[in-house]
């Protein structure tokens, strides 16, 4: 009860994206923009985002959209036997300019 499995886990099937946009980039900071960032996110049994972090900045403002974005992101609950469970997940994000 209460355990936050992740992709370390092999006896768990991840959860499937069902919704899960990133948002565009905006124009105004496109030049300053890292190539790469990681989004961090807690899913709960039902599917839906609890918990949000970004583990590696883009930029501050479009971090901000990209944590905004995630609260209406949904899933399939990963699950585990059968049951489903929550999970935390890494997200690679990456800029193409």
């Amino acid at each position: 009860p209460g355990k936050i499995y992740t992709a370390e886990d092999s006896a768990v099937r991840p959860p499937v994206v069902v919704r899960q946009e990133i948002p565009a980039v905006p124009q105004s900071v496109m030049s300053m923009v890292k190539p790469r960032g990681l989004v961090e996110v807690v899913i709960d049994e039902q599917g839906r985002v609890v918990a949000m972090a970004m583990r590696s900045s883009l930029h501050p403002s479009y971090d901000a959209l990209i944590l905004t974005a995630a609260r209406d992101w949904k899933y399939q609950p990963a699950r585990y036997d059968g049951q489903p469970v929550r999970f935390r997940r890494l997200i690679s994000v990456a800029v193409k300019r």
